[in-house]
């Protein structure tokens, strides 16, 4: 599943677990 985050510089990033 894709899971849309924000990473620790701020930025959405598109995680994949």
């Amino acid at each position: 599943m894709v899971y849309n985050t924000y990473s620790w510089s701020g930025k959405l990033d598109a995680i994949y677990y």
